[in-house]
């Protein structure tokens, strides 16, 4: 009998993973379309998770179309992020792509230099360096509005307190 090959794959989302997404957007108070106008998730058999793509109008059906010829799709238009228990993280490119949004939408963190430096190092960032602090999770902007990870404000000893969640940093302490 002949093993059956597992194969990485485009999908449309199901519809529990576009509600996690959905959600996701709310919880940000942004439009869902800002996030991902076509989303799409690439299937990893046995991985446990799922990554989000936003593609371009012809990428799901190319994709498909590759599929079906046996050639792998490992990456397809933008990288939303991975959905993993229930979850959406985003990604960094994500962050970039919403951090246009931050003078319209109170979805940004907005912090000083001496902020980013602690930030991009993943250490937290204190109540004195942070000069505009939206709700929950929120995409770390400097002061040039340059996009710099995502981070969630939490109260510690009742001074406001910048957790990083993703950052920019992690590429260069890491090796991403």
């Amino acid at each position: 009998m002949r093993h059956k090959e597992r194969r990485v794959r485009l999908r449309p989302l199901t519809r529990g993973e576009a509600r996690i997404l959905r959600r996701f957007a709310e919880d940000l108070g942004v439009d869902p379309a800002a996030v991902a106008a076509r989303p799409a998730a690439l299937e990893v058999p046995g991985g446990g998770y799922s990554d989000v793509f936003d593609l371009p109008g012809w990428a799901l059906g190319a994709a498909e179309a590759l599929g079906a010829r046996g050639l792998p799709v490992y990456s397809s238009g933008f990288y939303v992020g991975m959905l993993a228990g229930g979850r959406l993280k985003p990604s960094l490119p994500l962050a970039w792509r919403l951090s246009r949004l931050c003078p319209l939408k109170p979805i940004c963190h907005v912090i000083d230099s001496e902020g980013e430096r602690f930030f991009l190092y993943g250490k937290p960032v204190l109540a004195g360096h942070i000069i505009q602090a939206a709700q929950g999770l929120g995409v770390v902007v400097n002061e040039k509005g340059e996009a710099l990870g995502w981070g969630v404000v939490k109260a510690k000893r009742g001074e406001p307190l910048l957790a990083p969640l993703a950052d920019l940093g992690w590429y260069l302490r890491r090796g991403g």
